[in-house]
């Protein structure tokens, strides 16, 4: 029973005044706690989203207004301990309710602060790959290259191994191009950096390199590594291994060419 943790006799008028005047006061301080967090994530964390910011100030508001009910039943003589034991009571249950989004709370404030991952780029953690769309309080979304969209726990970010496809700007694809013997390394060598120096898609710096992975009596296999730009891997092994066809293909008005086998994608 409410009337059992009160004392015996009826409350005085002053406790009454001073119990509405402590609501009055903590409705305001409330409200004002949250205005100051807003303004205060503003100035120190302006990248985070507004639905995180807004989120953080209602939980500072809501523990202020607990406090309040706290100050309020002690001034109306509830005995503190039963009343520091309800609002433990609520303290551990709302911790062991709101745990999971309590820790992806936390680990978003984290990634958007430190800049983890940020929009737009392209990262792959726990198999899976896409572009970075979105960052709210819960979860990192991003896009996979076949249209799926993944939702990340923030969670997950922090305490998984992660990659970044696109921090650096560029991104190293190979192929693998096996072709007769019959011609020296040095000549294969010369008319794949040639046809892949003018193709739009590779970068020149780093440089193409040739290397040879394989070779037997009746073939070769060479190893080609170029770089690109980060979101066009497809486009980029495309088209390089188009402009390779197109210089080690044999043609009709130019037979001596080596007869290339067969063209992979190695990375």
């Amino acid at each position: 029973m409410i009337a059992d943790y009160f004392t015996s006799s009826p409350p005085e008028a002053w406790r009454v005044v001073l119990a509405v005047l402590a609501v009055i006061a903590g409705w305001i301080i409330s409200g004002l706690a949250k205005r100051a967090t807003l303004s205060l994530i503003q100035r120190v964390l302006p990248s985070l989203k507004p639905g995180v910011t807004m989120l953080v100030s209602r939980i500072v508001r809501y523990a202020v207004l607990l406090l309040t009910l706290g100050i309020v039943l002690t001034i109306l003589g509830a005995p503190l301990q039963p009343v520091l034991a309800a609002a433990l009571l609520i303290a551990v249950v709302a911790f062991l309710a709101l745990r999971g989004l309590a820790e992806n709370l936390g680990a978003g404030l984290v990634i958007q602060a430190r800049h983890v991952v940020r929009v737009g780029d392209e990262i792959e953690i726990l198999g899976y790959q896409g572009i970075v769309t979105e960052l709210n309080g819960r979860s990192v979304v991003i896009h996979s290259p076949d249209g799926r969209s993944v939702r990340l726990p923030n969670s997950t970010i922090l305490t998984n191994p992660l990659t970044s496809l696109s921090e650096r700007g560029i991104h190293r694809s190979e192929i693998e191009v096996r072709v007769d013997a019959s011609r020296p390394y040095g000549d294969v060598r010369d008319l794949i950096l040639q046809s892949l120096a003018d193709e739009p898609h590779v970068r020149a710096v780093p440089t193409v390199q040739v290397l040879i992975a394989r070779h037997n009596p009746t073939s070769t296999t060479f190893r080609v590594r170029f770089w690109h730009e980060p979101h066009h891997r497809a486009e980029a092994r495309s088209a390089a291994s188009r402009s390779v066809i197109d210089v080690l293909g044999p043609t009709a008005d130019s037979p001596s060419r080596p007869v290339m086998r067969f063209i992979t994608f190695a990375g």
